[in-house]
């Protein structure tokens, strides 16, 4: 199974897309409960990993997230 290329020329299936991917989802996780604790719980992820990629999603955008 190949891999396709998305019209940004990035491959989905890239392993840090869909880290990227995860990292955002937690990071909408916590806009929709309004609870960061809350939504790092349930993801599995650590509160500093969490500000560390909100930080960097802020400044760099989907990329800063890779």
């Amino acid at each position: 199974m190949s891999s396709q290329p998305t019209d940004e020329g990035t491959v989905k299936n890239d392993p840090a897309t869909k880290l990227a991917r995860k990292r955002l989802s937690v990071l909408e996780r916590a806009q929709h409960l309004g609870s960061v604790a809350e939504a790092c719980r349930r993801s599995g992820m650590d509160r500093t990993s969490f500000s560390s990629s909100k930080r960097r999603f802020q400044l760099q955008g989907l990329e800063g997230l890779k």
